[in-house]
């Protein structure tokens, strides 16, 4: 078996015939599809046991269940578990990717020996898809994977990539349970750095579909929590395995995870929950420190009007004013 492709399903009923037949459908049958039943509350899984019943191709289906909801990053892990590709493809229930692109994929894959493959992707809403990112000038090299971190290249949505299965398991790379945002940034960076072989094929495999009843499109106060739980992961991570000339490029990443926060801090008009925010925050200097040495001059400035100025909202909102700017930056070239 060379692919795995892992679809967590969960109250997509209008989405996942799509998403399902476009990998079904593909002329490379070497794959198997396994998808987790996060229990929702909708009629997604009849769908998807009409079309294991139905389809010729639906023999490759496997269903793993959850006893209950569990979010994205526990139904991702459980799915890695079942697991038995050289490759694995996490690939999300209202997005869909292109036609026949697996034998593409594959054919880059067996030929060059990677950890990890980037494809390009692109953002579809109202009928409209617009590649998101494109870097011509790394099309065929082999690399590692801390390149594309220190150059500003690593594309944190995990659908974007595929990955070899015994490269996550050597290095017990897994998502992060209990958090339902940003685990795509906690899993991607860690697997960057870790790995020795990447390559990018700027081709369009992958087609996001801009869903208004996402997670990452609804408002939950959850949210700032759990970016700043990423940044203190990543942090652990870089004091065990970032070396002292990788950590400015690095400390980025974990300066991006805490400006998310504070983008997201002022859409909560629960004043109760912005000061539990920022209480935790205070209390994590490591991540003030951590701003402070990242290697791009805003977050930098940010550390130390951090340390000088706590808990002042107007300063927050004055910083704001740069966030779209810096996180452009830090994400491309």
């Amino acid at each position: 078996m060379f692919f795995s492709i892992i679809i967590p399903v969960y109250n997509v009923e209008h989405y996942i015939e799509r998403c399902l037949l476009s990998v079904i459908n593909q002329a490379n049958t070497d794959v198997e599809v396994i998808l987790v039943d996060d229990c929702g509350q909708d009629n997604s899984m009849e769908v998807v046991r009409r079309i294991v019943e139905t389809h010729p191709n639906g023999t490759v289906i496997r269903i793993v269940k959850h006893a209950q909801n569990s979010g994205p990053s526990a139904a991702r892990n459980t799915g890695l578990s079942a697991a038995q590709g050289t490759y694995v493809w996490f690939v999300d229930s209202d997005d869909w990717i292109a036609d026949n692109c697996l034998q593409r994929i594959s054919d880059e894959l067996q030929k060059k020996q990677l950890d990890i493959c980037m494809i390009s992707a692109a953002d579809c809403f109202e009928g409209q898809c617009i590649q998101r990112f494109s870097y011509p000038e790394s099309v065929g090299n082999i690399v590692e994977g801390k390149s594309f971190i220190k150059n500003r290249k690593i594309q944190m949505c995990t659908p974007f990539s595929i990955y070899k299965r015994t490269f996550l398991s050597e290095n017990q790379l897994q998502f992060m349970r209990g958090i339902n945002y940003s685990e795509d940034n906690e899993f991607a960076l860690k697997c960057y750095y870790l790995a020795k072989n990447v390559s990018y094929i700027d081709e369009i495999f992958y087609f996001y579909f801009s869903n208004p009843t996402s997670l990452t499109q609804t408002l939950n106060p959850k949210i700032v929590f759990d970016k700043l739980i990423v940044a203190d992961s990543l942090f652990d991570f870089s004091k065990i395995h970032v070396e002292k000339k990788h950590k400015p490029f690095f400390y980025n990443y974990i300066s991006l995870s805490i400006n998310d926060a504070l983008h997201q801090f002022y859409k909560i008009s629960d004043l109760s929950v912005q000061k539990e925010w920022e209480n935790q925050f205070f209390k994590k200097k490591h991540l003030i420190n951590s701003l402070i040495k990242s290697s791009l001059f805003k977050y930098r400035l940010e550390g130390y009007l951090f340390q000088m100025f706590k808990h002042s909202i107007s300063m927050y909102k004055f910083l704001q004013l740069f966030n779209k700017r810096t996180k452009k930056n830090v994400l491309s070239n």
